[in-house]
């Protein structure tokens, strides 16, 4: 397997911490109802497509509190529709990505239920457990 320079330092921190923390899971002695999920990520959020994928990561990228708006602004200079926008934000509100404002309120402010950070390394646990046989 041969990867350029950055990548090769990307697997190699994602190797690192998997590795972390798969030995700290084995120290781990509490109850399989204690154990809580994976870097705060809910078993009850339902996987993203590319785009909703697209849509979070503008409201994340944008300071907080964003609105509705605010969030189909943003996208629509990058060639979205805003009627898309608002769907896409929908389906995150209804799979659990996100919370906001009821369907005749642009205004009020949309928080994301999930951290960039703890998405990203969920990701990428779930990329290198794809990759290498989990």
């Amino acid at each position: 397997l041969v990867l350029p320079h950055d990548s090769s330092l990307l697997l190699l921190a994602c190797l690192c911490l998997l590795w972390y923390n798969r030995a700290k899971k084995d120290k781990c002695k509490s109850k399989k109802s204690e154990v809580k999920p994976v870097y705060g990520l809910s078993d009850r959020l339902k996987p993203l497509s590319a785009a909703e994928e697209q849509v979070l990561l503008a409201l994340w990228d944008y300071p907080a509190p964003a609105t509705r708006r605010d969030i189909s602004e943003k996208l629509t200079a990058t060639g979205w529709a805003p009627a898309t926008v608002l769907n896409f934000l929908y389906r995150l509100e209804e799979k659990g990505w996100v919370k906001g404002g009821k369907a005749g309120e642009p205004e009020r402010p949309i928080c994301p239920r999930v951290t960039r950070r703890a998405y990203c390394v969920a990701a990428m646990r779930q990329r290198m457990d794809t990759l290498f046989g989990g």
